[in-house]
């Protein structure tokens, strides 16, 4: 896809770019395309996004989407497809790659409606009718399996030869677009960390876990990066920390006979390694712009002289595949530190902080119990063992592989209304929400046939615990309808009031009460409990006793601000900055919020509020160090997520 391409991309779209963004957007697309062809995928989407950040662009977010995809982030593959049809709604790719991923986590309906989609806007593609053919083998529509065969194998006979679909179907029964918004008071340079620190807020499944104690003996090497930084700085090669220096792989010096594991425990131990800085600098003609790679030495509290890496691809473009091994180097996945804006160091008056990849690091117990875990399992493959397992992964966020030992446990235990609760809560956290809504479903049809049984036998508290269990999987399944997108909003205001009716027959349950409100707010605001619930948590806010009306009040007014001055931000995110400076405005002006809300304030009482919150969140921060250096570490021993059935 060249360049005249893109430019007539979205024309409907038209906004204001200046021609230094769209030239420099480029570079880093290039960039980004550069490092996807080498297949490394980390450095591709940071590049994407930075030339998204630049100019906001359909085929940007596609190859993006792309990226994401081929690394198993098939959520946010998801999210970058679907904006990139918003800003495009003619780019075939992107219906198929949604059908794609749609078709591979189970949802083959909606995948067959993207098919058809791309098929709509190019009948002549041969793939498109085959992989129409293949979904709708799936679901046992043969009739039409076989006519979308035919019309492949007609516009392309060579695409199937070997016969794989035919055999799989007799099997199944014989614009130019506007830059990025951010909210008002995010009109300021961004660093790398809060463009791009979702390329680590998750960790891959299959990728490494750390101990936390790994984590503080990275942080320990944070004076020795700023030491290296002040060198940059000094020869000429940095101006502006943040923007130019961007994030630093740690590295130790390796050969490939040597143990790896130790090789890195190693440096942490003796502060004796090396530092990759990767330099980004944003004008072309800047004559440090091909320095991207710059290392630097450390052992103990000495550092090197800084050695440049030069690497350019035929086009003349810097790139950064400089291979380790190459000049005796490793980079263990997740020792990336980034810099930031921040006030906690500084170099020549010029403030910055350094954020590392946290996502790898766990608290030491659930590495050490998942590994005792599998060692016995290896032994005795029960349920118990195997759904410990996945609470453990779940705990640590890690979706995909506790996914993986709940639906092993549900092999051993297939009316397990549990397990399939829990399987459901996973696969919602991983945005498949599909497989989400039969997880929830099977864990329903289970329930509502055990509620029965308990009601035969005149068990009063057996039956009360699962009409409470009832009413969590309806309130689940609305959320993940609401949250899939595809379903008639009807639907999903019934699932809601289904929700509520049961939550009713259990007045004494506070947690039954709390979630009855959250669903009738959710039905009301389309906005979904576990958001609502957050939201809660952020401003605390007592769901139970509170006045709803002033959350329902809040929500419409971070609507309404959403179109302009909260342009941008989530609207979990507008609600609490809406409902914060409400507050603030309640306090200084003595009314109540709900009155406050009704305001619509000054740009001075705006000022005055940010100014208020900055104070807020940095007393805040002090309570929580001091807090932190009072308190003895208690041990979490609640899962989350877990539920007794």
């Amino acid at each position: 896809m060249d360049k005249f391409k893109i430019l007539n991309t979205n024309k409907k779209n038209k906004k204001e770019n200046t021609e230094k963004n769209i030239r420099n957007s480029f570079i880093y697309y290039r960039l980004g395309r550069i490092h996807h062809k080498n297949r490394n995928l980390r450095e591709a989407i940071l590049n994407y996004k930075k030339a998204i950040k630049l100019w906001e662009n359909s085929i940007f977010l596609y190859w993006l989407a792309r990226a994401y995809y081929e690394c198993g982030n098939l959520t946010l593959a998801l999210r970058m497809y679907n904006r990139s049809i918003q800003l495009d709604p003619k780019l075939i790719e992107s219906y198929i790659g949604i059908g794609d991923i749609l078709y591979e986590l189970g949802d083959t309906q909606r995948a067959i409606r993207n098919y058809r989609k791309a098929i709509q806007l190019d009948p002549k593609n041969a793939k498109y009718y085959l992989a129409l053919s293949k979904a709708l083998a799936d679901i046992g529509n043969l009739k039409e399996a076989i006519k979308f065969y035919n019309t492949a194998i007609k516009l392309d006979p060579g695409i199937n030869g070997d016969g794989d679909i035919r055999k799989k179907i007799e099997e199944f029964g014989s614009n130019k677009d506007s830059e990025i918004e951010f909210s008002d008071d995010e009109e300021r340079e961004m660093s790398l960390y809060e463009l791009d620190g979702s390329a680590d807020e998750t960790r891959i499944p299959g990728q490494p876990m750390y101990p936390e104690f790994v984590l503080e003996k990275l942080r320990e090497l944070s004076g020795l990066i700023v030491k290296a930084i002040e060198r940059l700085v000094g020869i000429g090669l940095v101006k502006n920390i943040v923007r130019d220096v961007t994030h630093v792989h740690i590295c130790f010096r390796y050969n490939w006979d040597e143990d790896y594991e130790k090789g890195w425990h190693d440096m942490l131990e003796k502060k004796r390694g090396a530092f990759l800085f990767h330099l980004y600098e944003l004008e072309p003609e800047n004559p440090n712009y091909a320095n991207r790679n710059v290392r630097i030495d450390f052992d103990g509290d000495e550092i090197s002289e800084p050695e440049i890496l030069h690497m350019k691809d035929l086009d003349g473009n810097p790139i950064e595949t400089i291979s380790l091994s190459q000049i005796g180097l490793a980079e263990p996945e997740g020792f990336t530190a980034y810099i930031t804006y921040d006030d906690k160091f500084s170099i020549n008056g010029e403030r910055f902080g350094i954020e590392w990849a946290k996502s790898y690091f766990v608290d030491n117990k659930y590495i050490e119990e998942i590994k005792r875990l599998n060692e016995e399992i290896q032994n005795n493959k029960n349920i118990e063992n195997y759904k410990k397992i996945g609470d453990l992964y779940l705990r640590i966020k890690e979706y995909g592989s506790a996914i993986k030992f709940y639906e092993r446990a549900l092999e051993l235990d297939p009316e397990n209304a549990e397990l399939y609760y829990l399987l459901g809560n996973c696969l919602f956290l991983e945005g498949a929400y599909g497989n989400a809504l039969k997880a929830y479903r099977r864990a329903l049809d289970i329930a509502e046939k055990e509620r029965v049984r308990a009601r035969n036998k005149k068990d009063i508290s057996r039956e009360r615990e699962i009409t409470y269990t009832i009413a969590e999987l309806r309130r689940k399944i609305a959320d993940t309808m609401l949250k899939e997108g595809s379903r008639p909003w009807v639907e999903i205001v019934g699932e809601y009031d289904r929700a509520i009716q049961e939550y009713e027959r259990l007045p004494e349950r506070r947690d039954a009460m709390k979630n009855m409100t959250l669903s009738q707010i959710a039905k009301d605001s389309r906005i979904t409990t576990d958001v609502l619930e957050n939201i809660g948590k952020e401003i605390g806010f007592d769901f139970v006793g509170g006045d709803v009306e002033i959350i329902k009040s809040a929500i419409s007014k971070a609507r309404e601000l959403r179109q302009n001055r909260l342009k941008g931000i989530g609207i979990d995110e507008a609600v609490i900055r809406v409902y914060t400076a409400a507050f603030i405005v309640s306090e200084n002006l003595g009314i109540g919020i709900r009155d406050a809300l009704e305001i619509t304030p000054t740009e001075s009482m705006i000022e005055n509020i940010k100014a208020e919150i900055r104070g807020i969140e940095s007393e805040i921060e002090k309570i929580d160090v001091s807090l932190e250096k009072l308190s003895p570490r208690i041990p979490d021993l609640e899962f989350a997520g877990e539920r007794k059935f």
